[in-house]
């Protein structure tokens, strides 16, 4: 483990590019991949630190590797003997200290009003497989707990270890509160709200995209095309979670919704859909403000998807063109257009990238839904649905301006734009996935 998260963190970036004329809108996920030169240098002098024993000063380094300057997501101070630490993670913040013989961190997760045997039966279950971290009980209060002697508290050890503990808490806070009246949220004073325009506008489209899709996939042959099937449904779950970003009850119900298809329990894919189907359709019977509690902003300091390198995101398309060439050959537009929807959603949603794969993306997320980014508040199109026209200039002139901006980082990196084909969105899509198999980020 220590030997895949140095290969990422030992080498040098360059700062994000940002398009100030474009609205303050996040979409997918914090990755733990975009990081600045300093942050590594400091990641390295920790484990060179730790190696020497000079565990304060090696730590020191380990949170100046952690804190994203930008978001102001870790806070720490070294005092003579110790340090102390803070870490946002989503709806939760991790505490800590850290001295020459030990490690403590915990994450206070909900508030009780008294002790119930099913809560602390399924905290008693989640902790089976926890690998770092115990949930516990202190005053009235359910929290995520790590220790470790300091000998065991490796850079990299520390790193998963903390990760463990600030995405299950986040995980957990709103799981429990919404399963159990006995509970209530806890230190959430830090979430950050989004402006109302933008919550009624992902509003609308989580059940226009719902509802699109469930009527969409009535009018498929489901015993002919199965498959089809299933990557409307996938790509509806992956979309909404990269798009509309949401958080607590409802990203944990779309990530519960997706894992359906993966399961090995035997199901056919014909059952999988319909499982899909119908937790889909018990959203749309969810009122309106029990779907807005889940949108707002938060910082984050782990990524949920792991660094990932570019051949494996490359046999992933590769083996998913494969499968989109039949309904091709045989005039299934619409299915093709979702199938290559789904697969920038899948990559954004398992694939942890550096950001000039996740920008070059956007392009042809917005392609796809051009409606949606002009009501957010992006005036510049890459696409006209009402002309069904391409703006190839433009965006030949967005992908060369973010490779070149990522060269000095990705110093291989290569997009050859004149590969595209604007004829229609479909072969534009095809086209831009196969050209950015060649893309190359690798460090």
């Amino acid at each position: 483990m220590i030997k895949i998260i140095d290969k990422f963190f030992s080498k040098n970036r360059t700062e994000e590019l940002s398009f100030p004329d474009e609205p303050n809108v996040l979409f997918g996920r914090f990755t733990d991949q975009n990081k600045t030169k300093e942050q590594y240098e400091s990641w390295d002098k920790s484990k060179s630190l730790y190696k020497e024993k000079k565990y304060l000063e090696a730590f020191y380094e380990f949170f100046n590797y952690l804190k994203d300057r930008n978001l102001d997501n870790v806070t720490y101070t070294k005092e003579e003997s110790k340090i102390s630490f803070t870490i946002i993670q989503g709806s939760k913040i991790v505490t800590g200290t850290i001295n020459n013989r030990e490690v403590q961190a915990e994450a206070e997760v909900v508030r009780f009003d008294k002790l119930d045997v099913p809560v602390m039966r399924k905290l008693l279950q989640e902790n089976y497989y926890l690998y770092f971290s115990k949930f516990a009980i202190k005053n009235d209060i359910y929290t995520l707990k790590y220790f470790s002697p300091i000998e065991d508290a490796h850079p990299s050890t520390l790193y998963y270890a903390l990760k463990e503990l600030a995405t299950e808490a986040d995980m957990y806070d709103d799981v429990l509160v919404e399963e159990f009246d006995s509970l209530q949220a806890i230190n959430i004073d830090h979430i950050e709200k989004i402006t109302e325009s933008e919550i009624r506008i992902k509003l609308k489209y989580f059940r226009k995209w719902i509802e699109e899709t469930l009527k969409r996939i009535k009018e498929i042959d489901s015993d002919q095309f199965t498959g089809s099937v299933s990557y409307n449904l996938l790509n509806l779950a992956f979309k909404i979670y990269y798009l509309l970003t949401p958080e607590g009850k409802l990203l944990d119900d779309i990530r519960y919704i997706q894992g359906i298809f993966y399961e090995d329990d035997g199901s056919t894919v014909n059952e999988k859909n319909h499982r899909m189907v119908e937790e889909f359709r018990n959203f749309q019977q969810k009122s309106d403000d029990e779907i807005l509690k889940s949108f707002y902003r938060i910082k984050a300091t782990f990524g949920v998807a792991r660094p990932t390198a570019h051949e494996h995101v490359v046999n992933f398309m590769q083996d998913e063109l494969e499968k989109v060439k039949w309904y091709v050959e045989n005039k299934h537009p619409e299915i093709v257009r979702q199938m290559c929807e789904y697969i920038i959603s899948y990559t954004g949603y398992t694939f942890g990238m550096p950001s000039v794969a996740n920008d070059l993306l956007m392009i042809v997320w917005r392609v796809f839904n051009p409606e949606f980014f002009a009501e957010l508040g992006f005036t510049h199109h890459f696409y006209e649905p009402e002309n069904n026209k391409l703006s190839a200039e433009s965006i030949k002139k967005r992908i060369h301006t973010m490779v070149s901006h990522s060269k000095k980082r990705h110093v291989r990196i290569s997009f050859n734009a004149n590969n595209l084909d604007f004829n229609s969105v479909n072969d534009f899509a095809i086209s831009f996935i196969n050209e950015f198999q060649n893309l190359n980020y690798n460090l």
